[in-house]
């Protein structure tokens, strides 16, 4: 009886064994990042991305053909006139000179058409950054995979990558 448990034993913790080692060579998941939008809005079947550029001068009420009727998220872009992918419900938005303007807490802000920033980062002063979307994605992925395999170092270089190309916040 002592053997038969003993055998036993010996059988569960190789079977435990083989687990922990197959499951380790298991593939892991590829990191995501989450899929998010500039600030848009749809306006005429157009839609408009925010330059982050504060209009300047005033906006005459004569000039304004709307407001927002309804909010995605911003990991959405907006499909239907009238509607934006951030919290501006309400806001009305004018055709002036600049382009579409759009109140934002308490300032109207550019909205455009123009793909001028050509799959680059638009920086919150409104600036295009040198760094593609493309490049932040790559430096994302390979920063998320230095984290998964513990390499800490690598990690940090590549945040620092991404800080100054503009896509994070700096410490």
């Amino acid at each position: 009886m002592k053997r038969t448990r003993t055998v036993l034993i010996i059988a569960i913790m190789l079977a435990l064994l083989l687990f922990f080692l197959t499951s380790c060579g298991a593939p892991q998941a590829e990191p995501t990042t989450p899929n998010t939008y500039l600030p848009s809005v749809m306006y005429d079947g157009s839609l408009y991305l925010s330059t982050f550029k504060q209009i300047s001068g005033e906006v005459d009420s004569l000039a304004i053909v709307g407001k927002v009727s309804s909010t995605v998220p911003l990991s959405q872009l907006p499909t239907e006139n009238g509607q934006a992918n951030f919290e501006a419900l309400d806001a009305p938005y004018a055709i002036t000179d600049e382009g579409l303007a759009v109140l934002v807490d308490s300032e109207w802000i550019l909205f455009s058409t123009d793909a001028s920033a050509d799959g680059h980062l638009i920086n919150p002063d409104g600036t295009i950054s040198p760094t593609t979307i493309d490049e932040i994605d790559l430096i994302i992925h390979e920063r998320n995979r230095a984290i998964l395999d513990g390499d800490t170092e690598k990690a940090e270089q590549l945040q620092q990558k991404l800080i100054e190309a503009g896509a994070v916040p700096g410490n």
